[in-house]
């Protein structure tokens, strides 16, 4: 993967005005989910973006299976969630603030893992679906979103009066463990690639 920017947004009005924002801030953090913060009275979305150079896979192959895998340093799991690899079509090639609204209306499921499974200090690989695949740009640039359930339900983080995070740390493409796209493909024979930024 080859961007380090994620688009999120903050703010104390209500979770719905956050949550449906149509413009975000775009900044260096690598987590995904949704947060209320008691101490200060503010709740957090936050949206993750993945970009891979697919132009090693020729524009003649065909795709058997792809497999997005992401190194998860932390989670907090106040709440029972699925993070969902989503569309990522609606993406700028730079991430600016007005991708924050544009992830909301990625809502399909191109993979996804529930948060009990989720493991820390770890690669977890999410299978991508039929959908996924036909997004996989051969020959050029694959953007794919993060989202979780909750965020996509709309699904407002517990008000109990203290800290409360729904939330995955996963590291980005500056780290050692870096976002990888493994595509399986065929063309007169079979091929296997290991895409990092």
């Amino acid at each position: 993967a080859n961007n380090s920017k994620s688009p999120w947004q903050t703010g104390a009005v209500s979770y719905l005005a956050v949550h449906d924002a149509s413009t975000g801030i775009v900044g260096d953090l690598s987590d995904v989910g949704q947060d209320y913060q008691g101490d200060v009275l503010v709740w957090e979305v936050l949206r993750g973006t993945l970009q891979f150079d697919t132009w090693v896979v020729p524009s003649a192959a065909t795709i058997a299976s792809a497999t997005l895998s992401v190194y998860v340093s932390s989670k907090i799991t106040d709440s029972p969630f699925n993070l969902v690899v989503v569309s990522g079509s609606c993406l700028a090639g730079t991430i600016v603030a007005a991708d924050y609204g544009e992830l909301a209306s990625a809502t399909t499921n191109f993979g996804s893992m529930g948060s009990g499974t989720i493991a820390a200090s770890a690669y977890n690989n999410l299978a991508l679906s039929s959908s996924a695949i036909t997004e996989i740009a051969k020959g050029g640039t694959t953007r794919f979103g993060l989202r979780t359930s909750r965020d996509i339900g709309s699904n407002t983080p517990k008000l109990n009066g203290s800290t409360y995070y729904e939330v995955v740390s996963i590291s980005d493409h500056t780290a050692v463990n870096k976002p990888k796209l493994i595509v399986t493909y065929t063309l007169a024979r079979k091929g296997y690639v290991w895409i990092e930024g």
